[in-house]
Order: C-alpha cells, then structure tokens, then sequence
C-alpha cells in the first residue's frame, strides 16, 4: 500500500489503490483509498486530500459471484473430447472410444486411476499433485497419465472430473 501510495504522490497525477486495514475495532477490512492533489495558481502540488471508503461488502459479493460463476462454468461446460457413454450407477463418464485399444469403459467405472496407470513410479509428483487435488475436493482438467491397455501396449489417457456433493 506504502509502495502504491509513493507511486501516486511521485506522479503527482489523482489515484486509487485497495488494501485490507485494520479498523478502529479491530477489524480486517477492505478500504477503497482515493487521492487528489490540491495544486496552488502554478500548478505546484499544494497537498493532497481524499477519501477511504469501506468496500468490504463489495469484495464479499464479487468473490460470491466468482464462486458462482465457476460452479455454473462446471455444469455448463460440455464434458472434454471423448467422453460418452455415462456410467449411471457411479457419476462417472468414460468414453466408448476404449474399445479401441482393448478396454471396456465399464469396468473402468469406479476404478482409481493410479491402479490403471503405468507412470504412477516414474512419475510420483504429477500423482503426488493430483491425489493432493484429489483430497482437497478440487477440480482437475486434461490430466494426462500412461496406462496399459487390454491389448497389452501402452494407452494415454485423459481425465477431467469434479466431484459433486
């Protein structure tokens, strides 16, 4: 905020910045600070005066309604490429295109994908990271791992899933 406010005053033109302050009570809250230069005849900067407005309610409301309209872009979104045929008993969507490579969607329903994969030891961060996400109840898209399908070779797959409660 200090850094901001010098910004301003150095360039002598009018200016606003947010910050989180402590109110007389105790209080963190969001302040909307707006300042203007008070300038003599000659156009010297005389002092400056403003004003701090509360906007801790408008911060709440846009952080709502980012939430919100994340959890309408989940629903609303098509499934990614590939997706199909809609495994009714798990939530679960898993593409007809396994057939292909050996693979029946539904015994796939249900199953982790760490004991399908093939890159789960060489690469134990990428499922370190994703079980981490996994835990944390978050959304994952496009992730990419190796796995080995019915007729023996080497199948990567893609999966984007959010958990519903």
């Amino acid at each position: 905020m200090l850094e901001k406010w010098r910004a301003i005053r150095m360039s002598g033109m009018r200016g606003e910045l947010e910050a989180r302050l402590r109110r007389f009570d105790g209080e963190y809250r969001w302040f909307l600070h707006r300042a203007e230069p008070l300038r003599d005849e000659l156009g010297n900067i005389v002092k400056w005066y403003g004003s701090s407005t509360d906007i801790e309610d408008r911060k709440r409301t846009e952080e709502a309604l980012r939430e919100s309209e994340q959890r309408f872009r989940d629903y609303a979104e098509p499934p990614p490429i590939g997706s199909g045929r809609p495994a009714r008993t798990t939530g679960h969507r898993v593409s007809d295109h396994l057939n292909a490579v050996g693979i029946a969607p539904s015994g796939l329903a249900g199953v982790p994908r760490w004991d399908i994969a093939a890159d789960v030891e060489s690469e134990p961060e990428k499922w370190r990271l994703h079980r981490a996400m996994l835990d944390a109840h978050l959304p994952f898209r496009d992730f990419v791992y190796c796995g080995v399908g019915g007729t023996g070779s080497a199948t990567y797959f893609r999966s984007s899933g959010k958990r519903f409660f």
